[in-house]
């Protein structure tokens, strides 16, 4: 499958999928997840899609498992600045980035 184009909004997080785990975690805060669940709300494939995204915020602390579910780590000191950063990112448009 080829990769979606850059978007301007994507750019800082490295993919659109990083960008949407984020803002469904902390759209949702008090939900606990599943791996399918999770890449359901990215638009991205359970198998391979989400794993490493969940792997990282796990290492970084921001995830915490659960039984077989994540939940977010809502007292992480990166989980204010990020959800800032998902709010302004929300008014930078979705166009694909120009690379000229």
């Amino acid at each position: 499958m080829a990769r979606k184009p850059a978007s301007l909004r994507d750019w800082l997080l490295g993919s659109q999928a990083k960008r949407l785990v984020l803002h469904a975690l902390l759209a949702e805060p008090e939900r606990l997840w599943t791996k399918t669940a999770l890449a359901s709300s990215a638009g991205v494939d359970r198998h391979g899609g989400v794993d490493d995204h969940v792997a990282a915020l796990h290492q970084l602390g921001l995830l915490s498992l659960d039984g077989a579910r994540w939940r977010l780590r809502r007292a992480h000191p990166l989980v204010e600045p990020i959800d800032l950063l998902l709010q302004v990112l929300e008014g930078v448009p979705e166009s694909e980035l120009d690379r000229t």
